[in-house]
């Protein structure tokens, strides 16, 4: 497989560089030894040495642009222009919201079928890939063609940086092709863990909708410092904003540690939560099909359990 070239795309949170692009690195690896990543948009020299300083990485392509037209329309041309240059034979992105928008795109103008959701590399054409909301596992085969994949950054482990950065190639800025503007980003003020990189994450059901807030399950989750989540009930629900949910429809998380609390454990939730290291289930109903994927379970009410559970916490 060491052939192959690999473009990798990298992932900005805000002007930073997003860590899930250490995992879609990672999952590059186990094709070729080293990959090219193209960083597209407007980031500091200090941003571009960070991505250069990635294992794995043998070149970094910068192709500047004003944060206005940072849109996908914009930034699949440029992206797929960047693929055909570099005869590239696969373009891995880390799975996500802004993946999730941009890769079809890509497919379309490419006219190739994108793979999404990867969780296993079998060669430089076979993948394995989640289905039937995460309850079967499909292996997928390309039988020609250039391979077009996100990857669950849950899979992969983040490749380390190294002390020897790679090159970085500056390319001419982005001019926009499309009509779409970006006219805002509002950055979250959270200050807790990221939900999707979290080592411990609190998740809290439609249960809590008797309290009418999610203040139980912030409060477990500063006492432990993990990220707070929520079922798509409660997002419905207007307990949580859905950037917190979990589930089919949600982020795909894989802690070390997953707390669910007042949650039935759905099919659809536990497509984004069942690969957790360590399961703890809080639910009244002792039926309830969570507790069927717990590693340890408590049949209580959530307002009795959590207050003793933070009081032993200190």
């Amino acid at each position: 497989m060491a052939d192959e070239t690999i473009l990798v795309v990298a992932e900005l949170q805000g002007n930073q560089l997003n860590p899930a692009t250490a995992h879609a690195v990672a999952a590059a690896q186990q094709i070729a030894p080293s990959c090219t990543l193209l960083v597209v948009g407007p980031v500091t020299d200090e941003v571009l040495q960070t991505a250069a300083s990635l294992d794995g990485v043998s070149h970094v392509h910068h192709q500047p642009a004003a944060l206005e037209i940072c849109t996908a329309e914009n930034l699949a041309l440029v992206i797929l222009e960047r693929f055909k240059a570099l005869q590239a034979s696969h373009l891995f992105m880390a799975e996500s919201t802004w993946s999730k928008d941009l890769l079809p795109r890509i497919g379309a103008l490419l006219g190739v079928q994108p793979l999404t959701g990867v969780v296993s590399i079998l060669d430089a054409q076979t993948f394995i890939r989640p289905t039937y909301a995460g309850n079967a596992l499909v292996t997928l085969r390309c039988q020609e063609g250039p391979v077009l994949a996100t990857v669950r950054i849950t899979a992969f482990a983040a490749v380390d940086h190294t002390d020897k950065p790679s090159p970085v190639i500056n390319g001419p800025a982005i001019e926009a092709t499309h009509a779409t503007r970006l006219v805002e980003i509002s950055q979250s003020t959270n200050e807790r863990p990221d939900l999707r990189s979290s080592a411990i994450v609190v998740c809290g059901g439609q249960a809590l909708e008797k309290g009418g807030d999610f203040t139980p399950i912030e409060q477990l989750a500063d006492a432990l410092g993990g990220a707070v989540a929520a079922t798509r009930s409660a997002v419905d629900a207007g307990l949580a904003s859905n950037d917190l949910q979990v589930g089919q429809t949600g982020k795909v998380v894989a802690p070390k540690l997953y707390v669910a609390v007042g949650l039935s454990g759905a099919i659809q939730h536990l497509a984004g939560m069942k690969d957790s290291g360590c399961i703890v289930a809080i639910n009244s109903d002792p039926g309830a099909p969570i507790h069927a994927v717990a590693d340890y379970r408590l049949v209580a009410d959530l307002y009795e359990a959590l207050p003793q559970w933070q009081r032993h916490l200190g």
